[in-house]
């Protein structure tokens, strides 16, 4: 058992090495964009919960491939640290959509975008929970499921973050549109 982990998680390493990095330098970038936009965010805390997604969906990347990348002394090892991130992930992907507070200052405009940043990486976050408990029946099935989920909250998160660095210059439309109908800086002449 301990090698068919390491087997499948061995030709899988230089992907969770990949992602790990992408996703370490695009929430860097989130940061540094939050900081360099905190002015005209203060009047809007609608962005409070995208930011918080953006955060989110591009930190448990990270800690995917680093915990995929661990050394697997034993089977149990990659599957229970698995399971802890994928519970961590159900956790924080589902709260906006399970609490009635949360749902009501997250989901403020209805928009195609909120469930794109919201379901989506919910449906992400069950289907980790699945692949934890799969690496012990078929590690190459779990790897493949859990990559797909890595790739997921890379789109999402990098879709939030552009949104959110957006956000204070630009109206956002659709899930995967922006439009530069609303850019304040356009009509003071900065």
């Amino acid at each position: 058992m301990p090698t068919d982990i390491a087997t499948a998680l061995s030709s899988w390493h230089d992907f969770f090495v990949a992602a790990a990095g992408a996703s370490a330098v695009l929430l860097g970038l989130v940061f540094i964009g939050l900081t360099i936009h905190l002015e005209r965010k203060k009047d809007r805390p609608a962005l409070v919960p995208m930011a918080v997604g953006s955060a989110t969906t591009l930190f448990y990347p990270v800690i995917i491939s680093l915990v995929l990348l661990m050394p697997p002394a034993q089977p149990w090892l990659p599957t229970g640290a698995l399971a802890v991130v994928a519970v961590f992930a159900a956790i924080s992907a589902s709260a906006p959509i399970v609490q009635a507070d949360l749902r009501t200052l997250w989901f403020t405009t209805r928009k195609p975008a909120d469930w794109v940043r919201y379901l989506v990486p919910a449906v992400a976050a069950l289907v980790l929970v699945a692949a934890a408990f799969l690496m012990l029946i078929e590690p190459a099935g779990a790897i493949y499921a859990t990559a797909i989920v890595i790739v997921l909250y890379l789109v999402v998160g990098t879709q939030n973050a552009r949104n959110l660095l957006l956000a204070g210059r630009f109206e956002i439309g659709l899930a995967w549109s922006v439009t530069r109908e609303h850019d304040a800086d356009a009509n003071d002449g900065t």
